[in-house]
This record gives C-alpha cells, structure tokens and sequence, in this order.
C-alpha cells in the first residue's frame, strides 16, 4: 500500500515497524484500522519523484526532498484517531502492487530466528520480573511468605508496595517459576467488587 499511494517501487522501499526513534509516531500498528487511518492521498509523484502536472521537468525525489534528515511532523487533533488532513486513498485501478504477488523479504528472519523481537532485547545486567496477582478482584495483601521463593535458582528478591506484588530473577523462566511459588495471604473484600449475574447487564 505505502508503495503504490507513494508510487515508489517496492524494490526501492524498506518498511520499518515499531521503532518512533526513528520513524513517526501514528499510534496502533493495527492491521485492519492502520490501513484505514494511515492510507495517504493521491500525489503527484511517480517512481519516488515529485513533478508538476504542468511541467513534468521540475520535479524532486523523496530522499533529495528529506536531504538525510529526520522525516518528523507533528499530528494535528484531539488523539491519533482525530487527525486533520484526511484524504481518500488511491482508487483500486490505479493500484500496481497491492494484491500483486510480490516478495516477502520479511519471511527468512522470521523462518530461521534471526529476527529480533521486542522479548530478544538484552541489556548489561538486566533481569526480570513477574506480577503476582491476588486470586479476586479488591483484595487485600496481608502477609506476603518471601521464604517461599528464596531458595529457588536465580531469585532476586520479592517487590511489593500496597497490593502490588512481583518477583524479580536473574532470567525470565525463573521468574515466571517464582510467581507461581510465591506463597501470598490475601484477605478477601468486604463487598464483592462485581454485582451478581441477574445484575450485570444494568
């Protein structure tokens, strides 16, 4: 889609997803909502170039247009689904790529792991933790058992402040293990935060 409403060649185009450091900030990567928000209107362009309609000799590329700097703008409207400047997206005729059968150049990472995901990021030093959860809805922490836990490979120490609680490891399945572990007494609320079936839809 970005290929055929930009009229660039898909072969000249690489899709970054997910990264704002680098790329603007449009909310949700939603498929089905992002194709609806995110779709741009007609340009003048063809092959990456700007050109006038009444004189195809003065035109400009995208990359001498941007000049190596960051492509920032700033969204105008009361949240990203509220935007000025909507426009219509090409019509279906004039599509040259979408629902061609083109290259996936996204499949061989994705097939034999190299693909980085955000779960593959690793810092010096970092660990992990994991919520534990209270077993209903309004209950109160009483009396947390760090004994527990403490003996179990990779245990860090427990974090708590209210009702929160979490365990912290040294890797991501000790973690999880720990939560599971944790032995917890919570005092149930006085008053059931939930109203009974016959009242839920009221």
């Amino acid at each position: 889609m970005m290929c055929d409403e930009l009229d660039i060649a898909y072969e000249s185009t690489r899709l970054v997803m997910g990264s704002t450091e680098v790329t603007p900030d449009q909310g949700g990567s939603g498929g089905s909502d992002a194709i609806e928000r995110d779709g741009v209107a007609p340009l003048t362009v063809s092959d990456g170039t700007n050109a006038l309609h009444s004189d195809p000799s003065r035109k400009v590329t995208y990359a001498t247009r941007v000049g190596g700097k960051r492509f920032n703008f700033a969204l105008e409207g009361r949240n990203v689904d509220a935007t000025g400047g909507k426009a219509a997206v090409k019509p279906v005729n004039e599509l040259r790529v979408v629902g061609k059968p083109i290259l996936r150049y996204d499949i061989p990472a994705k097939v034999d792991g190299s693909l980085k995901w955000a779960v593959d990021i690793r810092f010096p030093g970092m660990v992990h933790a994991r919520n534990v959860r209270p077993p209903l809805a309004h209950a109160t922490l009483v009396r947390i058992d760090e004994s527990s836990v403490a003996k179990l490979p990779g245990f860090i120490r427990v974090v708590s402040h209210g009702n929160y609680v979490a365990v912290v490891c040294e890797r991501e399945e000790q973690a999880i293990r720990a939560a599971q572990r944790l032995k917890l007494e919570w005092k149930k609320p006085a008053i059931s935060p939930f109203p009974t079936s016959d009242r839920l839809f009221d």
